[in-house]
């Protein structure tokens, strides 16, 4: 199974950093992409396929590592078997929110998590997964130079803060004439006539980067071409079985830093421990 520090391991000895041409999957057919998508990079990486070249070996990897891909409108973009579930984020700027749509941020996801991909659970039983977001900052969509892999319980609050929200919007709604609807709501008859309705359509969510979390501790620097930020929870770093060898590699690479930070819990705001690993390339 490839975690989230196999995948930085990569990115340190590899420099497996930049939208190169690569193979990638468009439905069931693998072709060469110059300069791939975000999200399609992001699925390389974590398949270890960045730098395959044999289509059958790179079809190989996507079916070992991952039981489920992604489809339009739907959430996560990826799930590994027997990890995380991957959602990838991007924008051209540090300071720009990053639009969820009509799928909140989470800390875990569970099998009745709305919009969540079909297929899901098809080809791996589970009942819940560690959220990971991969955010990234693209320029014109060329190169990248920043990528933050966050995991949702160090910024998403409990699903329940969530979705009363979305209930109590729709409760007000139902005062009215309203219809049974999978948005928000619908208002008929608005008008002397009733000729008119409002459809209120589903929300679409918003987040500020969420580095902006820990900004005593980091920030992005200009005269640096590429930076890499990873955040979890300690317990879930400490259960990575290549933690130690990455750790080793913090003391070849001084661009590499890993160290135990204090943040704010996102239900109770008491202090909790994380782990900031850094990276960079001038």
């Amino acid at each position: 199974m490839r975690t989230v520090i196999d995948v930085i391991i990569d990115i340190v000895e590899r420099n497996a950093y930049s939208l190169n041409s690569s193979l990638l999957l468009q439905g069931n057919n693998i072709v060469q992409a110059n300069g791939i998508p975000f999200e399609d990079y992001v699925m390389n990486l974590f398949s270890d396929n960045l730098f395959e070249t044999n289509k059958k070996k790179y079809r190989e990897k996507i079916d070992e590592v991952f039981s489920c891909l992604h489809a339009n409108n739907y959430s996560p973009d990826f799930i590994i078997n027997g990890g995380d579930a991957i959602e990838v984020k991007k924008t051209e700027k540090y300071t720009n929110e990053y639009q969820f749509n009509s799928s909140y941020p989470k800390k875990f996801l569970f099998p009745d998590s709305p919009k969540l991909v079909p297929g899901a659970r098809k080809y791996e039983q589970w009942d819940k997964k560690d959220m990971l977001y991969v955010f990234g900052v693209v320029p014109q969509g060329k190169r990248i130079s920043l990528m933050s892999f966050i995991y949702g319980s160090e910024f998403a609050a409990d699903r329940r803060h969530y979705e009363d929200l979305e209930d109590k919007i729709r409760d007000s709604v139902s005062t009215y004439d309203s219809s049974e609807t999978n948005e928000l709501g619908r208002l008929n008859g608005i008008d002397p006539l009733r000729m008119t309705s409002l459809r209120i359509t589903r929300g679409m969510w918003l987040i500020k980067n969420p580095l902006r979390l820990i900004e005593e501790y980091w920030a992005p620097n200009p005269d640096h071409s590429f930076d890499f930020v990873c955040l979890m929870d300690c317990n879930k770093y400490d259960s990575d079985p290549r933690k130690d060898y990455l750790l080793k590699l913090s003391k070849t690479y001084k661009n590499l830093q890993i160290r135990e930070i204090n943040l704010s819990d996102p239900d109770t705001l008491i202090s909790k421990k994380s782990m900031l690993i850094t990276y960079f390339i001038k």
